[in-house]
């Protein structure tokens, strides 16, 4: 069992978005913390996904999901695979610009 950590710089923009992580895992936690947005963390175990992006919303089905402080979604997307030591992510809302997000994981 390997595990790592690394940062992910989302570049601006929608659509598919990609990062060589340097092995194949099967879980990641993600970090999300931006000026003037609440911390969001996000989670994909066992092939589902999940992110926290406020306290008080229940958790949604999307490893992404950042809100700012009015509570509007900046930035939101899904998880799409663990490949050939990359993680994909289809990124549907980004106001937010250029995130970068803290990602722990492992297989």
């Amino acid at each position: 069992m390997a595990n790592n950590t690394g940062t992910a710089d989302f570049t601006s923009g929608t659509g598919v978005k990609t990062f060589s992580i340097g092995m194949t895992p099967t879980w990641m936690q993600l970090f999300i913390h931006a000026s003037g947005c609440k911390p969001t963390q996000g989670f994909i175990y066992g092939g589902n996904q999940y992110s926290l992006s406020d306290e008080t919303s229940n958790p949604v089905a999307k490893a992404l999901q950042v809100k700012d402080t009015s509570g509007t979604i900046v930035f939101e997307g899904t998880w799409t695979s663990f490949a050939s030591s990359q993680v994909n992510f289809n990124v549907t809302t980004n106001t937010l610009g250029t995130p970068r997000i803290l990602m722990v994981f492992g297989n």
